[in-house]
């Protein structure tokens, strides 16, 4: 580490800092400090302008922008510091990275903070393990005007970098809530919200469900779908036409067609 003013620059990649950064793409050390590392100008951004609290900041002056520099001058985190590019390329998890990096505590919502949404357009996700197909569900939600994200047993971590990447930082800006199948079904009842599942053998074309009403869109992974104890708790299951040889759709696509099918029956 070698000083420039009052910003320390950590220069080489085994320095305990820039590893302890290195640490932070494994979920366990993530959980264990309460935060999400944050890779790239418009996710950390985004980040910012949905309130979340960063904690550190760096940046690769080699590679960062002057947008990103800017951002860098703005936000006076607590802690900052710049990186040669051996060190960044070491923490970064993506190639042609854009040199910002921030650290941002955890922050996840409850089923209190959309309690009092009217009519409200929710996504439960089960059991999907891919971090690009969670990051895709999250933006589209994020499209679609989706109220919140429900991210059920078996679903991959919703602050993996490679989901915030994918979500391009979406993740951010829409209520994520962890919550347990039998909690879901409780309060799905108490409100009278349906559940929407989909399902390759269902009987009801998607089209014909009631997306217009309080409702959850209840999606798992392609491969083995959602769990029968879900399944068999919906109000509705439907299909969406498959005409060639595949069988299903990619969950994130199947995700993407349910719910601008729920905002279209919403805005006519």
């Amino acid at each position: 580490m070698t000083g420039e003013g009052k910003i320390p620059h950590f220069d080489s990649p085994s320095n305990p800092k820039v590893k302890r950064l290195v640490g932070l793409r494994d979920r366990k050390d993530r959980n264990e400090e309460k935060v999400i590392l944050v890779e790239g100008l418009r996710e950390v951004e985004r980040a910012f302008q949905c309130g979340f609290e960063c904690a550190e900041l760096y940046i690769c002056k080699d590679l960062v922008s002057e947008q990103g520099e800017e951002l860098f001058r703005d936000h006076k985190s607590p802690r900052r510091g710049t990186l040669s590019i051996a060190a960044f390329v070491r923490v970064a998890m993506r190639e042609g990275s854009d040199g910002v990096i921030g650290v941002f505590l955890q922050k996840m919502a409850t089923l209190e903070h959309i309690a009092s949404k009217p009519n409200p357009l929710l996504l439960a996700v089960e059991g999907v393990e891919k971090p690009g197909n969670l990051g895709a569900l999250l933006r589209t939600a994020d499209g679609a005007g989706c109220d919140g994200v429900l991210l059920l047993d078996g679903t991959v971590d919703v602050f993996n970098p490679n989901v915030i990447r994918a979500s391009t930082g979406a993740v951010f800006s829409i209520p994520v809530i962890s919550v347990d199948r039998a909690e879901l079904l409780t309060w799905c009842k108490e409100r009278d919200i349906k559940i929407i599942a989909g399902a390759p053998e269902a009987k009801m074309l998607y089209t014909k469900a009631p997306f217009s009403e309080a409702c959850v869109i209840a999606l798992g992974a392609e491969d083995v779908g959602l769990s029968h104890e879900l399944e068999s708790s919906a109000d509705y299951t439907v299909y969406i036409p498959m005409r060639g040889i595949a069988d299903s759709l990619n969950v994130s696509v199947t995700g993407a067609i349910m719910m601008y099918e729920a905002r279209r029956q919403r805005e006519r």
